[in-house]
């Protein structure tokens, strides 16, 4: 009787969860976006969301368990195009793919150091039929104003970055975003942004960057005097009667 009981026992065990308590059969679907677009997958929308049965979310994919027998998904996104996933003829456990391209995307990204009162043009590329047939708007969002000029249903913006407001000093010249000519431009495609900077040099603080151990490496001195940068462009630089060399005779320091 006691072997009776422990067989039984045992076989209810082994016998598992019922065939209603198991998941439902699924595919696999890795969503990614395009690498180096810098792209964020967040707010992405799944339909129709009856064939969504798991989701789960890292930096830069999108990990989506679907029902076996969806004839297909759609994977939409602020800033990306919409994404037809087709798995109709996907088996369950199969791993399926696809990669988002972004609604708009500007070749080299941001613009920069492209001199003071210098012309610049911003092309964009559509990511899909959808965005090619859209119009982009444009405006400016930050920075000292620019003329715009618009061509191509949006898609091309030219415009020229601002003179130097004010006369240089002699030296290394410090440069903020407002000084060396930054500018913010934003275009609007629908519900989707796409933001630009552009900016005539890049930032400096005025300071030189030197290490304490530079002083300690070979250095190789150009035969004649060195430039020094200014109002008027690089000129001669001699030394002050009487001046000494500060890096030179400033006390040693120790670790």
């Amino acid at each position: 009787m006691k072997r009776a009981l422990v067989a039984a026992a045992l076989s209810a065990c082994s016998s598992g969860p019922s065939q209603s308590e198991r998941a439902p059969p699924s595919v696999h679907l890795v969503v990614r976006a395009k690498a180096g677009s810098g792209l964020s997958l967040a707010g992405s929308q799944i339909e129709p969301t009856t064939s969504l049965l798991g989701l789960r979310t890292s930096a830069d994919q999108l990990e989506l368990d679907v029902r076996v027998g969806s004839p297909s998904v759609t994977v939409t996104t602020p800033s990306t195009c919409p994404a037809e996933v087709d798995l109709g003829d996907a088996g369950a456990g199969e791993t399926r793919s696809v990669t988002l391209q972004p609604w708009l995307s500007i070749a080299g990204g941001d613009l920069t150091q492209i001199g003071f009162d210098a012309p610049f043009t911003v092309t964009l590329t559509p990511g899909c039929r959808d965005a090619l047939a859209s119009k982009v708007e444009w405006s400016q969002t930050a920075g000292e104003p620019v003329d715009l000029q618009v061509e191509q249903n949006g898609f091309v913006v030219r415009g020229r970055t601002r003179p130097l407001a004010a006369p240089t000093p002699w030296g290394i010249v410090p440069l903020s975003p407002r000084t060396r000519g930054e500018v913010e431009l934003t275009a609007k495609s629908g519900k989707h942004s796409l933001k630009v900077r552009v900016s005539a040099a890049a930032r400096a603080s005025g300071l030189p960057s030197l290490a304490l151990s530079a002083r300690r490496q070979p250095a190789i001195v150009p035969a004649r005097r060195p430039r020094a940068l200014g109002a008027g462009g690089p000129r001669e630089a001699r030394a002050v009667p009487g001046g000494r060399d500060p890096l030179r005779h400033a006390p040693r320091l120790r670790p």
